[in-house]
């Protein structure tokens, strides 16, 4: 439903990594300008981008930090959304999400699994790094059997409803690690 194609239609998966591309360069401050795409196995891919990084302050003092909202709640409303706001999707799709977010001179780490609230975010060390990335590993047994993502890495680009092309100065990389070989295709 929110990737434009039915629960078993073999496009689902590549709809679902698509998304995640498109969310990584679609960067309200316009700060990404490279997303490399790793494709780790058929259901398993990771998203890097290299702009500011996903917040980690709470948005409100009761709440979430945002990073853990991102990934596990779905949004709907008017305004500018927060970046990563739509990961939420992805996740929903997944048995579990990783998010690595290098931001103000630390890395930071945040699972998420929608059977299971997600744990305190972790603050692991100082870095001059910045940037996202979301490792996902899409759930097998909701995509049903043969569920795999696409071999063409163009399909990334592809918007097949016409509405959400990616920003022409960002950067795309994609490596699949089932072919061994890596793709520019911006």
């Amino acid at each position: 439903m929110y990737f434009g194609v039915d629960r078993h239609d073999p496009a689902l998966p590549g709809a679902v990594l698509r998304s995640a591309v498109h969310l990584a360069a679609d960067d309200p401050q316009g700060l990404v300008s490279r997303v490399d795409v790793v494709i780790e196995s058929d259901l398993v891919f990771s998203v890097r981008d290299n702009g500011a990084g996903l917040a980690v302050d709470r948005i409100r003092p009761a709440r979430e930090p945002w990073v853990a909202e991102a990934l596990t709640e779905m949004f709907a409303g008017h305004g500018t959304p927060p970046a990563g706001t739509g990961l939420g999707m992805v996740t929903a799709l997944c048995t579990a999400v990783v998010a690595d977010v290098w931001r103000d001179g630390r890395h930071y780490r945040q699972w998420a699994a929608w059977q299971f609230p997600p744990p305190q975010l972790q603050v692991l060390e100082e870095t001059e790094e910045h940037g996202t990335q979301i490792l996902a590993h899409l759930d097998g047994a909701y995509l049903g059997p043969g569920a795999k993502l696409p071999l063409d890495p163009a399909e990334l680009l592809s918007d097949p409803f016409g509405h959400r092309p990616l920003p022409n100065d960002v950067e795309v990389t994609v490596i699949d690690r089932r072919r061994g070989q890596a793709a520019d295709v911006d």
